[in-house]
């Protein structure tokens, strides 16, 4: 009997000794799961955190590297308030920090790198103590203290050039236009203003481009835009990709299409080309794709294309254009093409501009005859060097996630240029041009008459240009600018026109006898007395006429606007926030 009690006996020690291991088992199960919810409730909290942040801070908010920080602090600790959080990401071991993403050293894995002059990406870490198990710790106060780590950017990108100001032709400008253009590609252009505006609106994305790229188009499932931009081209695939492109759209009436169609059958067509040298594309970690389907203006690309396809080329175009004196011609000389970006807003880590377009350095000369009462022949020549101007991403202010309002800034700088009265022998090799030659009372010889002048033509200032981008006000969008030099073209003609310097000189080309130098003697005092002012007033009125007429229009073709800057913003994304870690 007794061993039977002790056979009870040990069988309840056993029962309660299973009881108390089931109880710790499920204790530990209770304790494993409940620190696992904690875990993953700060990792959300930390993850949504840093997204929100992301949303107002990197590519989308202030790049100064003392108000960033604070920025990225204060949004991120709004969010974490607003998921339950209830310790400072400020104070402690917690930190909220700005940088950039990059790969490590062997390529595989992202990694978060602090850095206050590079400022893309947001990275949270939150801390919280939690008791360490509901029954020891709750006993004796154990705790745990639970770590989370989210690094979050959004990526803002914007597509814009510097230029086009097209609304305001007339048909005599844009007859100008059409022999421009098409003498640069070889073909034959019918586009009147309403077209050319056309064409500034109408839009298309690298993917289409390279979509349509004919025996040349690459795969881009990874993003890969660079390897599209340097890839070597003749210009008529990328002349028929664009039209192509252009009208896969269906959004371009009908004579911008008919003009377009002349585009696909060009002169230049084996001319050699690289998207790069006219497109800036600056793109986040893992964000080829969104640049890839960022829009581009189709007018933009088709003029960088034909200056790119004439870079270091003297083009004379035959103007046709008649100013009751004179036919006039045009040479161009392209020194660089205009560029076109797609990129990021802000300033890396050296200082640079991450995002930033040009207008075209270019030489233009305007020259024609001109007779006047059958006294004077002027061989008339208008000079103008223009140097680059450029515009650069200062920031994008992405807004919410929903649809709502964003605002860019572009800070813009026109080009420089400098205006002279004369003729280049060689325009291309030439920097300095001869004066203008006067024949006064022609079939006299021993008379030499130069008309010479110069006028500068200041930038003014950056200045900053600001764009309201909602569901009300959409894109594109193009902006004037004006810099403090004003008026500057129409200034600078007039300035040109007087300042003239008439120098009437005596020559050892005699004739017959030396009468020539007799006759020229003589009429030397008549000549500069009488018929200088008549040069000088005849070479003077000229001068506006030919800026308005033919340099006006040019420089809107090349996207320059002397004393003023139109700026397109084309094309604007603000994806929605990820996570990089």
């Amino acid at each position: 009997m007794g061993s039977l009690r002790h056979q009870r006996g040990a069988i309840g020690l056993m029962a309660v000794a299973s009881l108390l291991a089931f109880l710790m088992m499920l204790a530990l199960s209770v304790d494993t799961g409940r620190l696992y919810y904690e875990k993953r409730k700060l990792q959300r909290v930390a993850d949504m955190a840093a997204m929100e942040s992301a949303s107002g801070s990197g590519f989308c908010g202030p790049q100064d590297s003392t108000e960033a920080p604070e920025t990225a602090l204060s949004l991120a600790q709004a969010s974490a308030i607003r998921h339950g959080y209830a310790g400072n990401l400020g104070s402690g071991s917690n930190r909220v920090r700005v940088g950039y993403v990059q790969l490590d050293g062997a390529g595989e894995h992202r990694q978060f790198v602090d850095s206050s002059s590079r400022i893309e990406a947001v990275q949270v870490h939150a801390t919280q103590n939690v008791p360490a198990s509901l029954l020891l710790g709750g006993l004796w106060g154990n705790t745990v203290t639970l770590q989370a780590d989210a690094v979050a950017q959004r990526p803002a990108l914007a597509g814009f050039s510097l230029g086009s100001g097209l609304a305001s032709l007339d048909s005599q400008q844009s007859a100008v236009l059409n022999a421009l253009l098409g003498d640069m590609l070889g073909t034959n252009l019918g586009l009147d203003a309403v077209s050319y505006q056309g064409l500034a609106d109408a839009r298309l994305n690298l993917l289409e481009l390279n979509q349509n790229l004919q025996g040349a188009a690459l795969d881009l499932s990874a993003g890969n835009v660079q390897e599209l931009l340097d890839t070597q081209l003749s210009l008529d695939q990328v002349l028929d990709a664009t039209v192509a492109a252009a009208n896969a759209r269906e959004t371009l009436a009908v004579g911008v299409r008919n003009g377009l169609s002349n585009l696909t059958d060009v002169g230049l067509g084996a001319t050699q080309v690289k998207l790069a040298d006219i497109l800036n594309v600056v793109t986040p970690a893992n964000g080829g794709k969104q640049a890839l389907q960022t829009d581009l203006s189709v007018l933009d690309m088709v003029t960088a294309l034909a200056f790119l396809a004439n870079k270091a080329n003297a083009v004379d175009v035959g103007l046709g254009v008649n100013l009751g004196l004179a036919n006039l011609g045009l040479k161009v000389y392209v020194i660089e093409p205009p560029k076109i970006a797609i990129g990021l807003p802000g300033r890396d880590e050296n200082g640079n501009w991450r995002t930033q377009v040009s207008t075209a350095q270019v030489r233009l000369e305007v020259g024609g005859q001109v007779d006047v009462l059958s006294l004077v022949t002027v061989d008339l020549g208008l000079h103008l060097d223009v140097a680059q101007g450029w515009a650069a991403l200062q920031s994008i202010s992405c807004g919410p996630i929903l649809p709502g309002t964003r605002q860019v800034s572009v800070l813009t700088q026109p080009g420089i240029a400098s205006l002279g009265l004369g003729r280049y022998s060689n325009i291309a090799s030439n920097t300095q041009a001869d004066p203008v030659r006067v024949t006064a009372l022609p079939g006299i010889t021993g008379i030499a008459v130069e008309v010479s002048g110069s006028a500068s033509i200041s930038n003014g200032q950056p200045t900053e240009t600001n764009f309201t981008v909602s569901p009300s006000e959409l894109l594109p969008q193009q902006k004037r600018v004006a810099t403090q030099a004003g008026e500057a073209l129409a200034d600078g003609l007039s300035e040109l026109a007087n300042s003239l310097d008439v120098d009437v000189e005596v020559t050892e080309d005699c004739g017959l006898l030396g009468l020539g130098c007799l006759i020229g003697g003589l009429t030397k005092g008549v000549i500069e007395s009488t018929l200088g002012p008549t040069i000088e007033s005849t070479v003077g009125s000229l001068i506006p006429l030919i800026g308005q007429a033919v340099l006006d229009p040019v420089l809107k073709l090349l996207g320059i606007e002397l004393g003023y800057a139109d700026v397109r913003l084309v094309e604007l994304d603000t994806a929605a926030p990820r996570l990089m870690l």
